[in-house]
């Protein structure tokens, strides 16, 4: 029998119920449950967090906010409202714990946060929530579990204009060089619709990083007065990108705006890379609907993938539907910064075909700076690198493809692991081979492969090779980083300009496909 009241038997939770009753209720009565036969003990009393949490969060709404609190939250948004030339400008009012963003924990998305928020009366409200929001369940369970006093930590509510985002775009990005805040972090950008203009509306420490270099924690303290900016005016360089104080006062503030801002001027900055589909056969068959469609092949690692499937008539309908999104993306939302990547291209003609059919699909390369890369996952991409790079802009090394087919290893054989190694010399002089052939005739070198986040000596073979970037996944992009940058002060010491020396590699997150 399942309860249906607040009130539940350990008996009757399993940890599928972790959202129900919270990850230690969930836990013991899965002990409960499982190991009571067993002679192992577990002390039996009923799972009443949603309970609490409901009383503690209808205490707070039936008391009214402070007088004086109420007043001053109204005049902030009258002011705000004067600010705006708008009679009731609506708002984003967001919860934020003073123990919300800490390096070794994480409370953000526990609070409440309420949007469009429009007039006095629905401000008032709104904020009323936010501070009855500190004791939702999964807050309640959070603080339990990673041993936070539940009166020592309050809640600021903070009210900035509303960027309409839903009309344009809205992104996060991550610094790991802060000129302000001492530490890694992430950043949430914002494009409003209506305006044109692009926001930065969060600012937050990096909480997966930074868990690795827990000693480096300090604790700062704001003392400027209630509802004055923390700094003047300043270039977008130096300035911070968010403000807040941490206690439960007005911050009704416009979030930083970045200058002259449209959905252009953020990602153009630097190119992204695009890689083309590459499912093999196998993988095609095993999605809904896809067996009738997809060949049995013995081997689909070298099979009918990349390159091979675009100009067949087997495909030729996918790759336009590939080629209107990234149409789209370029010509009608204006990110030329887009770079096309194509994989597995086994030779010129196939590189000639699938050329021409992107061109027939309006994509051809050099229009309206158009760049076409190629994945060097063959070894005959590096064996003709210079007659290959007559025919792309770039190469990207795959170095798990790559190991396969110059060892001859199938890379998901256990039995073969052993052998299967990106670190092995055949595998690296290839890419000794590659990287000054290919930029000898102008075209650019850089690797995608996990092998560079756990292996520090291979990230300085790429350094010493000359590549222009490595490709990482985004829980290594720190790591990674700082290898790079130890191989350059190891190879070049504390000056690495010198225009003799090889190109210093950029860290990418991944490119999609």
């Amino acid at each position: 029998m399942v309860t249906a009241g607040r009130g539940i038997p350990f008996a009757e939770l399993g940890r599928q119920d972790v959202g129900r009753a919270g990850g230690k209720n969930a836990s013991l009565g899965e002990m409960t449950a499982h190991l009571a036969s067993a002679g192992v003990r577990v002390p039996h009393e009923g799972a009443a967090l949603d309970e609490v949490g409901a009383a503690i969060r209808s205490l707070i709404l039936a008391e009214p906010l402070p007088a004086e609190l109420r007043t001053e939250i109204v005049s902030a948004y009258e002011q705000l409202a004067r600010d705006q030339g708008r009679e009731e400008p609506e708002v984003a009012v967001r919860s934020s714990a003073t123990a919300e963003d800490l390096p070794e924990a994480s409370f953000a998305g526990q609070q409440e946060t309420y949007l469009n928020v429009r007039g006095a009366a629905q401000l008032l409200e709104s904020c009323h929530r936010c501070y009855a929001s500190l004791f939702t369940d999964r807050a309640i369970d959070y603080r339990e579990r990673m041993g936070f006093d539940h009166l020592s930590v309050a809640l600021s509510v903070g009210a900035q204009v509303m960027v309409r985002s839903d009309l344009a775009g809205a992104g996060v990005m991550f610094t790991l060089d802060p000129e302000h805040y001492g530490c890694s972090m992430d950043l949430e950008w914002a494009k409003d619709g209506l305006t044109g203009d692009l926001w930065i509306v969060q600012a937050r420490p990096e909480t997966v990083q930074s868990r690795h270099r827990a000693s480096t924690l300090r604790r700062c303290r704001l003392t400027a007065t209630p509802g004055e900016d923390l700094i003047g005016p300043r270039p977008l360089r130096d300035r911070p990108t968010h403000r807040g104080l941490p206690r439960p006062r007005r911050i009704l503030r416009r979030p930083p705006r970045l200058r002259n801002g449209s959905h252009r001027r953020l990602p153009v900055a630097c190119p992204v890379v695009v890689r083309t589909s590459d499912f093999k056969t196998n993988e095609y068959a095993r999605l809904l609907g896809g067996r009738p469609f997809e060949p049995v092949e013995a081997n689909p690692m070298i099979g009918w993938r990349g390159a091979s499937r675009y100009y067949s008539d087997g495909y030729r309908e996918g790759l336009a539907l590939e080629c209107r999104a990234l149409r789209r993306v370029r010509d009608e939302m204006g990110l030329t910064n887009v770079i096309i990547m194509i994989p597995f291209c086994r030779t010129f003609e196939e590189a000639d075909k699938v050329l021409e059919a992107m061109a027939e699909q309006g994509l051809r390369r050099g229009a309206n700076g158009l760049k076409v890369y190629v994945m060097a996952e063959i070894p005959a991409n590096i064996i003709l690198a210079q007659d290959f790079a007559e025919r792309f802009d770039g190469f990207s090394i795959g170095s798990n493809d790559l190991t396969q087919l110059t060892l001859g290893v199938d890379r998901d054989s256990e039995a073969l692991a052993h052998i299967f190694d990106e670190a092995n010399p055949a595998v690296t002089r290839s890419i000794q081979i590659l990287a000054p052939r290919a930029q000898s005739v102008g075209a650019t070198v850089g690797l995608c492969g996990p092998r560079p986040s756990d292996d520090p000596a291979f990230t300085e073979l790429l350094v010493k090779t000359g590549i222009d970037s490595i490709s990482v996944a985004p829980h290594s992009f720190a790591a990674v980083k700082q290898h790079v940058v130890a191989a350059e002060l190891k190879r070049y010491g504390t000056d690495r300009r010198g225009s003799s020396q090889p190109r210093r590699p950029r860290v990418d997150l991944p490119s999609s496909d």
